[in-house]
């Protein structure tokens, strides 16, 4: 004799189907939630690395016009160079010769983004600058009654400005990447990082 309840029409055709819609729904629920889980945390990374790479951008662009204030200094000290002596001359035409492999070198970073060789790339320019910049205070300081001096000074506290601010926004750049770099490595975003594969980012130290 079977039990009632396999004997039962309204359990056979009533509660069961509806525990087994219950169950699938209850299936389906879990999935939604996982994959809704998954999607924000994704989307999490790509927002902390967006907000990383945003900010390594900004840089470049400071750099890039720290770039433009040397090459418009560079313009201005060429047209006096003859009343400077010869050594200091040299120095002035040796860095209008570098202009374009300067801007090439900057220009390469787009390629890279805030990678190893990128970070490499904004350290080289910021070398250069700062090594020009100071090449020029030296030289134009021994000559204060040519006309370029004054120029000079207009310009280099246009740049010193930039400067200040560059180390602000590099600070925020090394706070934003040691967060990203420990937020990638900490559970559960370590399994969706390499599901991305994303990788932790470089800081920028002089």
């Amino acid at each position: 004799m079977k039990p009632f309840f396999l004997e039962n029409v309204f359990v056979i055709n009533v509660i069961y189907p509806f525990l087994v819609i219950c169950l699938v729904l209850g299936v389906i629920s879990i999935i939604l939630i996982t994959l809704y889980y998954v999607v924000c945390k994704l989307e999490e990374i790509k927002e902390k690395e967006k907000s990383v790479n945003d900010t390594f951008f900004n840089i470049k662009k400071m750099y890039k016009k720290q770039l433009e204030i040397l090459e418009g200094i560079t313009k201005e000290l060429m047209e006096y160079s003859n009343l400077y002596g010869e050594h200091d001359a040299q120095i002035i035409k040796q860095v209008e010769s570098e202009k374009f492999s300067n801007r090439k070198k900057l220009d390469a970073i787009d390629k890279y983004g805030t990678t190893p060789h990128s970070i490499k790339g904004i350290l080289e320019i910021s070398s250069i600058i700062d090594f020009s910049i100071r090449r020029y205070l030296s030289i134009t300081s021994k000559y204060p009654d040519i006309k370029s001096y004054t120029k000079f000074l207009t310009q280099y506290s246009e740049f010193k400005g930039i400067e200040s601010d560059l180390d602000t926004i590099i600070c925020l750049y090394n706070r934003k990447v040691k967060e990203f770099n420990s937020f990638i490595i900490s559970f559960p975003y370590l399994l969706f990082a390499l599901f991305l594969k994303k990788e932790p980012r470089n800081t920028i130290q002089f």
